[in-house]
């Protein structure tokens, strides 16, 4: 079979581009060199036994920009079940989206068919899991530290920067060259500065400020505390012991320890056989019968907190009544907390990310260009299905409100006459018919 025109031209295209690979690895061999150099330690290992003063101290040492203890305590609190899952949450919100890549319309043709091709092989640069990772270090630590890695993409023929995030077990700033700082395997200190360096930052001077951690320090020991506090108190005065009166007579010293040993064994249902003398029988404890309220009020309200901090409200994970507006809004996050994680997420991307693509897939050598980062392309990490679910829900909503209102104005007979298309009718309400179903199998 003769290859076609397309088939040629891509030949051609791809060839142009390996032209472009080789000539950006010898013109810049440092950064693929340097990743292979620069390894991160392995990563401290997570602890328990968080007290106050530990606590106290980790975030005073977080705040003046040390965060090795950060990271153990990060770990920590993803142990507790309510911050793990309002962080996953807020972080697998991400999941359903996915980048578009952006070229001008003055861009060369040769640039625009590989950035089409970068966008069909995003994943490679920074795949779903990497961006939840991310994400989720930016919301808890205030930024997150990561490195290129150089990757050769068969299916596209590119050079890809593969983003690849680096933990807080080794990290500093130093406050004098205002830098981030690593410890590397086999390294050393290594300054966090140039390329392939990337860092994603929630802002500021001083971006771990920003870190949900901080916040959630306290509610997190008081979580702890109070529910220490609260199994203590079951065990105390929850659970109802076993009481058994003997008299006191040293010739029947066999006779209550035999009596004391089939107490101690015996479960409900069981039978024991006593003297007239001798009583055994359950006592609860009376009194303080309301007095864990306590400690459940104090869990929900850390547990409150805690998605306010993390979700913005508390309706997402504590939905109190039959409202709308809390059914909306446990469908979903505030868009303005989505938005801001999107663009921590590409800013990054767009500045050092796609420039050194640029840079290595394209250089004056081969293609004539003084320099093509004019034509830059951008990214956008398109979360459109996750902002609109709360605009849809109100939508079908009012719709619903007016075809039932419709309905009970005019009567049974005349809508039988009207000739409604109740399939569209039920779509519009966001009732799902089988027949749309099977067309989406089929596709």
């Amino acid at each position: 079979m003769w290859p076609t025109t397309k088939d040629m031209s891509r030949r051609r295209v791809g060839k142009q581009i390996k032209e472009a690979i080789e000539v950006a690895k010898n013109s810049r061999i440092g950064v693929f060199d340097d990743f292979r150099h620069v390894i991160e330690q392995i990563p401290s290992q997570p602890t328990f036994g968080w007290s106050k003063e530990a606590i106290q101290s980790t975030i005073l040492n977080h705040d003046q920009g040390r965060f090795q203890a950060s990271e153990q305590l990060y770990h920590a609190m993803r142990r507790e079940p309510r911050i793990y899952a309002a962080l996953r949450t807020r972080v697998e919100t991400h999941r359903s989206s996915s980048f578009t890549v952006k070229v001008k319309d003055d861009a060369p043709m040769l640039l625009k068919q590989a950035a089409k091709e970068l966008q069909a092989r995003f994943d490679v640069i920074i795949p779903k899991e990497t961006i939840s990772e991310i994400l989720s270090r930016i919301i808890m630590f205030g930024f997150c530290i990561a490195r290129h890695e150089m990757v050769y993409d068969l299916t596209s023929n590119q050079i890809m920067p593969r983003i690849v995030p680096w933990s807080h077990s080794y990290t500093y700033y130093n406050f004098t060259d205002r830098r981030y700082h690593v410890v590397a395997d086999t390294l050393g200190d290594v300054t966090v500065t140039g390329d392939p360096w990337i860092v994603f930052s929630s802002g500021g001077d001083r971006p771990w400020l920003n870190g949900a951690m901080r916040a959630l320090a306290q509610p997190f020991w008081s979580l702890n505390e109070g529910l220490d506090g609260w199994n203590n108190y079951n065990d105390d005065e929850a659970r109802a012991y076993k009481h058994l009166s003997v008299p006191v007579i040293k010739r029947e010293q066999t006779e209550t320890d035999s009596l004391y040993a089939h107490a101690s064994m015996s479960r409900g249902g069981d039978t024991i056989i006593t003297a007239s003398d001798t009583t055994f029988e359950f006592v609860s404890p009376k009194g303080r019968s309301g007095a864990y309220k306590t400690f459940e009020d104090q869990a929900r309200l850390n547990y409150d907190t805690i998605s306010i901090v993390l979700l913005g409200n508390n309706l997402v994970q504590e939905i109190k009544g039959g409202s709308f507006a809390a059914a909306t809004a446990a469908n979903g996050l505030a868009r303005e907390i989505i938005e801001s994680d999107t663009e921590n997420v590409e800013h990054p991307i767009n500045t050092d990310t796609l420039r050194l693509w640029t840079e290595l897939n394209f250089t004056s050598e081969v293609h004539g260009y003084q320099s093509l980062q004019t034509f830059k392309p951008s990214c956008e990490l398109a979360i459109e299905n996750v902002q609109n679910d709360e605009a849809k829900a109100k939508t079908a909503q009012q719709y619903a409100d007016s075809f039932q209102k419709f309905s009970q104005s005019v009567g049974v007979e005349i809508m039988n006459n009207l000739g409604i298309n109740w399939k569209e009718a039920a779509r519009k309400v966001g009732i799902p018919l089988i027949e749309d179903e099977m067309d989406k199998e089929r596709e």
